[in-house]
C-alpha cells in the first residue's frame, strides 16, 4: 500500500507542476502577443538584474559574512554566558517555577 500511496503521490505532484508550467508558459505567450514583445525585454532586465544580485553576493555579502565570523562567535559566547548566568544553579527543565 505504502508503494502505491507514494506513487499517487508523486503522480499528483508532477501533474500539479505540469500544468501550472503550462498555464504561466501560455500565460507569458499570450502577454508577449498582447505587449507586442515588449514582456521579453522586461524579462531580460529582471534576469539581468538577478545576476547582477548574484554577483555582488558573491563579491561583497559572502566576504563580509566571512569577514564578521570573529565577531559573530564572540557575540554567540557571550549570550550562552548570559543564559548561564540567568539560569543559576538550576537549568530549564529544573528550575523552580513561580506562579
Amino acid at each position: 500500500m505504502d508503494d502505491h500511496d507514494s506513487y499517487q503521490r508523486r503522480r499528483q505532484t508532477f501533474l500539479t507542476i505540469f500544468l501550472a508550467g503550462v498555464v504561466v508558459i501560455g500565460l507569458l505567450f499570450v502577454f508577449t502577443i498582447l505587449t507586442g514583445g515588449f514582456l521579453i525585454y522586461i524579462l531580460l532586465v529582471l534576469a539581468a538584474a538577478g545576476v547582477v544580485a548574484g554577483i555582488h553576493y558573491l563579491l561583497w555579502g559572502r566576504a563580509y559574512t566571512q569577514a564578521t565570523a570573529g565577531e559573530r562567535e564572540e557575540m554567540e559566547a557571550e549570550e550562552r554566558a548570559a543564559e548561564d548566568d540567568e539560569g543559576g544553579f538550576f537549568d530549564e527543565t529544573r528550575r523552580p517555577r513561580h506562579y
